[in-house]
């Protein structure tokens, strides 16, 4: 939620991205990957929209995740786009393998998952001391009750 109203698409696309960053660090930090990105948003008139994308294959990569996330913008500014006052961004339909990957050209998914693997040694040696398991814990608790759901 933004203390005020925000107008500018390059404001709101910029703090989709940093949520899309933050989650797919929790998939991977528990073991899982999403089938489908979502963002959502809120006017000031509290009106609110959420617009879902089914991914071709599940995922836990952040640079996916981002482009899942700027389409999703993109599309939706097209339509309509006024003042703001909420944004987010959600993975769903979490999957605990990534299912088929093609047969060829994964070349560019092992570069993703070594460039994630960097980014969340960065983020472990620079988070605040606490910080970093409290997030981790909470998206494992998280996922285990998502997972409980789906086995009832």
């Amino acid at each position: 939620t933004f203390a005020e109203d925000v107008l500018l698409h390059s404001v709101i696309e910029a703090k989709l991205l940093e949520q899309a960053d933050e989650v797919s660090a929790r998939l991977r930090a528990i073991g899982l990957y999403t089938r489908t990105a979502t963002i959502k948003i809120r006017f000031s008139n509290f009106e609110t929209h959420t617009h879902s994308r089914t991914l071709t294959v599940a995922t836990d990569h952040t640079h996916e995740l981002r482009v899942a996330a700027r389409e999703l913008l993109a599309s939706f500014a097209k339509k309509h786009w006024r003042a703001v006052r909420l944004c987010g961004f959600h993975a769903g339909n979490l999957v605990e393998m990534p299912g088929q990957l093609p047969l060829f050209g994964n070349d560019k998914r092992d570069k993703l998952s070594k460039l994630d693997d960097v980014r969340d040694a960065i983020a472990r040696r620079h988070a605040p001391r606490g910080l970093a398991a409290d997030s981790v814990n909470a998206a494992a608790r998280a996922a285990r009750v998502t997972r409980d759901d789906r086995a009832t």
